[in-house]
């Protein structure tokens, strides 16, 4: 396979690679274009976050360990009333990926397993084109995070199938690591399932965001903050909202939109 720092040329190639074809394309201005770069950078290095005690484990999870805690508390707003609460949350989450997430991580992987695949370089696309957008569609932003980081996932896995391939000696011998980078299927039948059931997920999230319809935290207000989703589902999102709000029980069941936006009220009492 590729060395670490073959694998950072590669990161720096896809991210030039993409930010320089958005700009050409007019989906990005220079400034966002550099965020662009990194990303192709950082997904370069995706691929080996199977490696239990390689570096990019450590660089990736370091990362997810101060990103993951602000985009939280960036997207949910009752983590940050009180500036104790919001550091708080911030503390415990970045803990709990940095430890227990990272660990569990590391047992239920293996090392060229379906990360490196071709199906996880489409999620990890994915996943960047709908994280780029937070409720205002930027398709041209999306757009080019989510190519950046396919195109960099998948230099990873072409340079770990070239690296396979002995051209050194008078006949081109391959390695028997060959075609463990870029596979369809990995070594483990339940994650391979997963990873694809995942893509089929996630595939139709962009589609409809390419299409100009609503966001995926959009979707998420219509089906559980408001009483918006079918019949058949509201009891359900009656329940989501009472939980997440911890709202008391309206009369038949139904919650008014004033009772979702001011929080727990205290019913009065009826007078005598």
């Amino acid at each position: 396979m590729a060395n670490f720092n073959a694998h950072l040329t590669g990161g720096v190639v896809a991210g030039i690679t993409a930010a320089a074809g958005a700009l050409a394309l007019g989906w990005v201005k220079p400034l966002p274009a550099l965020a662009v770069a990194g990303v192709g950078f950082v997904a370069a290095l995706a691929p080996d976050v199977d490696h239990d005690h390689g570096r990019p484990i450590r660089y990736v999870f370091g990362l997810a360990s101060l990103l993951i805690p602000s985009a939280t508390l960036y997207r949910v707003a009752p983590l940050t009333e009180t500036p104790q609460l919001a550091v708080g949350s911030w503390v415990l989450m970045a803990l709990a990926v940095a430890f227990p997430v990272r660990w569990a991580f590391t047992k239920m992987t293996v090392h060229r397993g379906i990360f490196h695949s071709v199906p996880a370089t489409l999620i990890f696309g994915c996943l960047m084109f709908l994280v780029a957008a937070r409720r205002e569609a930027a398709i041209g932003m999306q757009a080019a995070v989510g190519v950046a980081g396919a195109l960099g996932y998948f230099a990873h896995l072409l340079l770990d199938e070239l690296w396979a391939v002995d051209f050194n000696g008078r006949k081109v011998r391959v390695k028997k690591s060959f075609g463990t980078a870029i596979q369809l299927w990995g070594v483990s039948a339940p994650s391979s399932l997963l990873a694809y059931g995942l893509l089929l997920a996630l595939a139709p999230l962009v589609y409809q965001n390419l299409q100009g319809g609503e966001l995926t935290e959009q979707t998420y207000d219509r089906w559980v903050l408001r009483d918006q989703a079918p019949e058949s589902m509201r009891p359900i999102t009656r329940v989501l909202r009472r939980k997440i709000h911890r709202l008391p029980d309206a009369p038949e069941g139904k919650l008014s939109p004033d009772a979702v936006r001011s929080g727990p009220q205290t019913p009065k009492r009826p007078g005598r």
